[in-house]
């Protein structure tokens, strides 16, 4: 997942939670990537959180599960989270 503003730039140090979980935080590059447990078919919601010292921005994202999937690969879901002020 690549978290960006609402100008396109990369937001590092984004912290990435999952419920109550903190389960991340961005690189350099606004990148996090991480396996998750999901059920086929389901979704996984996550919040992303960065304070930059005057703000928090903030984004939810619903991640889709496919409920097809081939067994031989893993599966892996790419998606972008555009974080500004008032998002949530």
């Amino acid at each position: 997942m690549k978290v960006i503003d609402e100008q396109g730039h990369p937001i590092a140090g984004a912290n990435i939670f999952q419920g109550k979980n903190r389960i991340g935080i961005t690189d350099t590059f606004g990148v996090w990537n991480q396996f998750l447990s999901a059920r086929i078919g389901s979704s996984v919601s996550l919040l992303v959180r960065k304070n930059n010292g005057k703000d928090i921005l903030a984004a939810m994202k619903e991640l889709p599960i496919p409920s097809t999937l081939i067994l031989e690969q893993e599966p892996r879901i790419k998606t972008n989270v555009v974080v500004g002020i008032g998002h949530l």
